[in-house]
């Protein structure tokens, strides 16, 4: 008869984590004599590196280390270096119309190495989250996540953001996503980022009677970001449209059109375009169409 070792396998895992939560925990540590630590690192400077060793606080001066969690020659300003290089990574991968997946994970893949080190004070799991969001890569996300909710206020409330953006992903999780978000509105009261992201998740769902009321209170509330005012009209003019308030849509779309930084023109253009066939003005819908096509943009799904 085979017999199931699972229940052995379990008590050893809950042993290891009462009785060694400093080595499960821990980062590898080669020092240039040949020895191997597996500490938590307390705090790294360009000199030297302190850690917890097995409950016992210990310092080493940099010289005297081969690597940290297998990267050689690290210290406080090149680890700052890499964090810009990975979010260097993202940025440009991000930045066209299509994103370069291969270049996405070249930068996610150096911020998670920075997150493995877990060095207080660093928020490199708050880096990693962004990374991901910004990749469209929202499940990967939840682990770090859920690390950002067991700190500070601060990131608790970040936390509960990104986790919400999370569940917006997911067409089956729309309260769940509103939770998240009232949520982090407990922690900061309402800000300019929670209102446009309540709005982003009603729209989301096609909620546009819901939608609407968060990007006319973003006008008010004074973005920290031009484009966040930009895209809180062009998103009006799509609730608008959607409602059959066509004229008020028409607006909204002008004052797009209008600010010469938007990246959503051409698509404000096509809402202009949409909005007057709605309006029975032919010859300006198609004048508006033409104008969408010159900017490069493709018919609108909405």
């Amino acid at each position: 008869m085979k017999r199931d070792h699972s229940f052995l396998i379990i008590i050893a895992i809950v042993v290891s984590v009462l009785f060694f939560p400093a080595q499960l925990f821990a980062t590898e540590i080669i020092l240039k004599k040949g020895r191997t630590l597996e500490a938590k690192i307390i705090m790294i400077t360009d000199k030297d590196i302190k850690v917890d060793l097995g409950g016992v606080e210990m310092t080493y001066v940099l010289d005297e280390v081969k690597s940290i969690h297998g990267m050689a020659d690290i210290n406080k300003t090149k680890l700052e270096e890499l964090v810009k290089l990975g979010k260097k990574d993202v940025d440009e991968a991000t930045a066209g119309p299509t994103r370069d997946e291969e270049k996405c994970t070249e930068g996610i893949n150096i911020l998670k190495k920075i997150e493995e080190l877990d060095i207080p004070g660093m928020q490199a799991d708050k880096d990693v989250v962004e990374a991901l969001r910004d990749c469209k890569r929202h499940p990967e996300s939840v682990p770090y996540i859920q690390k950002m909710l067991k700190k500070n206020a601060e990131s608790a409330a970040d936390a509960h953001m990104e986790l919400g953006n999370v569940y917006r992903h997911d067409k089956t999780k729309e309260k769940e996503a509103v939770a998240e978000y009232e949520k982090a509105i407990q922690i900061t009261g309402v800000t300019s980022t929670s209102t446009y992201q309540m709005g982003i998740t009603y729209l989301a769902y096609e909620k546009y009677d819901k939608a609407l009321p968060y990007f006319e209170k973003l006008l008010t509330m004074k973005p920290d970001r031009l484009k966040d005012s930009i895209r809180a009209q062009f998103f009006i003019g799509r609730c608008c449209f959607a409602l059959g308030k066509y004229q008020e849509a028409v607006a909204a779309f002008q004052k797009v059109v209008d600010f010469p930084e938007s990246k959503q023109k051409g698509d404000a253009y096509y809402g202009l375009s949409l909005s007057y066939k709605a309006l029975g003005q032919s010859a300006k819908a198609a004048e508006y169409e033409q104008k969408a096509k010159e900017n490069g943009s493709t018919p609108p799904r909405w």
